[in-house]
């Protein structure tokens, strides 16, 4: 039995004892189911290139982006900000074989091939796609790509690529629907815009207080 007819009987069973107590015989006809309607609201219009409207956004927030050319460009660049942060050249990464196309030991990276802890520098994600309308990165969880990945390191690096940028938050529930006919959906969907922030003490921003303080998009073609 699904909710609506359940909720159906049980209002009118309600119904007829309340015509019992008032001494009325037969039962109170059940009023006929209006079709709802789906209301479709208008989006807004996709105004100039997606890579760049995405790239205005995601820094307003206080993100970062960096353009690269191959997988192997992965480790070098995470390396190099860490080296300049004077930060432990450590980072963790999930099971997601599409991470791993550079010599990270190379770099000098030690690697942590699962979920990040609160001592972990950094953690790479890989990204579900990426909004150009207000600059927000999504992430699905899974063994690939843990959800504390997205949290707990002081540096957060998310793998996107151009061709999954998509103008507004309305096309994500688009590509979530395909994603379940061909996989599933995931246990959590994370929308992150730029790093942890909060101006709730005295008004002053904080940045990192609840996660990482420097969120940085690795865009790839």
């Amino acid at each position: 039995m699904d909710f609506e007819t359940f909720n159906r009987e049980n209002r009118q069973a309600i119904l007829n004892r309340v015509q019992h107590a008032l001494g009325r015989t037969g039962s109170t006809p059940e009023p006929p189911i209006r079709p709802q309607r789906q209301v479709v609201l208008p989006k807004p219009e996709a105004e100039g290139d997606l890579t760049a409207r995405f790239s205005k956004n995601l820094q307003k927030a206080g993100g970062s982006i960096v353009e690269i050319a191959t997988p192997e460009e992965i480790p070098v660049r995470i390396a190099a900000l860490l080296n300049e942060k004077g930060v432990p050249l450590q980072v963790a990464m999930g099971k997601d074989e599409a991470l791993r196309g550079g010599d990270w030991q190379a770099v000098g990276l030690s690697v942590k091939n699962s979920a990040a802890g609160d001592l972990d520098s950094a953690s790479v994600t890989r990204a579900f796609c990426g909004v150009a309308e207000v600059g927000s990165v999504v992430f699905c969880s899974g063994a690939d790509n843990p959800t504390p990945n997205n949290f707990l390191a002081k540096y957060h690096f998310a793998v996107l690529s151009r061709k999954q940028l998509v103008p507004c938050l309305e096309d994500v529930w688009g590509l979530l629907r395909d994603r379940h006919r061909a996989r599933g959906l995931p246990r959590a969907v994370n929308f992150i815009t730029g790093p942890s922030a909060t101006a709730d003490v005295e008004a002053t921003l904080q940045v990192g207080v609840h996660g990482p303080h420097h969120f940085e998009v690795l865009l790839t073609d």
